[in-house]
């Protein structure tokens, strides 16, 4: 049984149908990607696994608990953190302090239970500073700890929006276009960030149209146009299959 289970999901705003019977699975340790042009449906489905619009009909499955009726931050509790496609920090507070406010969640589910379990262990504090620290290591900002989130440039904001949402500790970590808006040392660095991920024992679910970084990084891919699942294979069964090159590849899938 996969980690996530994603069984015919559909969703409909008023007379378009933004997404429409998608299943798919995502196991244990593995790098799964959601491609297909523009308003096909990719973000839609992210925002129906996380509960932040509610699916027509369907069924989403996380680690063997059905998570389709369950609020946003309980599903974050389960595992299942995620980013979004325009990148949100805390602007006025450090790198470190960035990665400590979303490290806290698992500490108590509620703010003042937070407090209260900081106020009774100090040391839980120290504890959550060097978990923050090995974030930091391994996206590479350990060296930007100090420095205001606002003063940071845009591949560097994009890491570290990928840190908060590792900080959370999830299981699957839901990646929407990570890579909008990057230039091509920035993909390749935020690429090497989500296979270090992966070797690190968190598997990923990412949504992004740099089809080369795409196809180096994912293990399996799912292609939605109109909402619709059309194919789902290896990097390079999709790359070699007709019916995705027509309707969204086209002749080069490395452009």
């Amino acid at each position: 049984m996969g980690l996530l289970q994603v069984q015919n999901l559909s969703k409909r705003f008023g007379g378009v149908q933004a997404v429409n019977n998608v299943s798919f699975t995502v196991n244990e340790g593995q790098i799964y990607g959601l491609i297909g042009p523009n308003g096909a449906g990719k973000s839609t489905t992210f925002n129906l696994l996380t509960s932040m619009i509610k699916a027509d009909t369907g069924e989403v499955i996380f680690n063997n608990t059905d998570i389709s009726k369950k609020k946003p931050h309980h599903i974050a509790m389960l595992g299942l953190g995620r980013t979004f496609q325009h990148v949100t920090l805390f602007n006025e507070s450090t790198v470190l302090d960035n990665i400590l406010m979303a490290n806290y969640c698992r500490i108590s589910p509620s703010f003042w239970g937070t407090i209260w379990k900081s106020f009774k262990s100090p040391k839980t504090l120290m504890d959550e500073k060097e978990k923050a620290f090995e974030i930091l290591k391994l996206a590479d900002l350990d060296k930007y700890a100090d420095e205001l989130a606002k003063n940071l440039d845009h591949g560097h904001q994009g890491m570290l929006q990928i840190a908060i949402a590792l900080a959370t500790e999830p299981k699957l970590l839901l990646l929407d276009e990570p890579m909008r808006g990057m230039n091509p040392v920035e993909t390749e660095e935020i690429s090497d960030f989500i296979i270090k991920i992966k070797e690190n024992g968190t598997s990923v679910l990412i949504i992004e149209h740099d089809m080369k970084a795409m196809m180096r990084i994912c293990d399996r891919l799912s292609v939605i146009v109109y909402g619709e699942k059309i194919a789902e294979g290896t990097p390079e069964e999709i790359q070699n299959n007709p019916e995705v090159i027509n309707a969204y590849l086209g002749s080069d899938p490395d452009a």
